[in-house]
């Protein structure tokens, strides 16, 4: 074949293989990506307390295209002001992330529901 068709597939395959290294976010550790597929759940802090509060959840996302297009919130905060939680006893973090093209980070966070 001539290079001319090489060319195209090597552009894909090295995109693919970076795929992974862009857009980690710094979390207690970095989850595995994925170069087609990834899905995958970590806490956010592992200084939970002992017995926390799971009653309550509450969560915020955003969404990628291309990384091009970004909208949403990533906000705990504003994650349990919206689940109108009292506290936040424990928080993960939700990637969902699809051949680079779609990505979906969730922020979750547990605690008791306000009286």
């Amino acid at each position: 074949m001539r290079l001319s068709c090489w060319l195209p597939m090597l552009v894909l395959f090295s995109a693919m293989l970076s795929a992974g290294c862009v857009g980690v976010g710094r979390y207690p550790f970095v989850p595995p990506i994925g170069g087609v597929f990834t899905a995958v759940s970590t806490p956010i802090d592992f200084q939970a307390k002992e017995d926390p509060d799971m009653d309550g959840r509450a969560e915020t996302s955003s969404h990628n295209v291309l990384g091009l297009l970004t909208w949403g919130s990533m906000s705990a905060n504003e994650a349990a002001v919206r689940g109108r939680l009292a506290r936040m006893d424990h928080a993960e973090v939700q990637i969902l992330r699809i051949i680079g093209v779609y990505t979906r980070t969730k922020i979750q966070v547990y605690g008791p529901y306000e009286n």
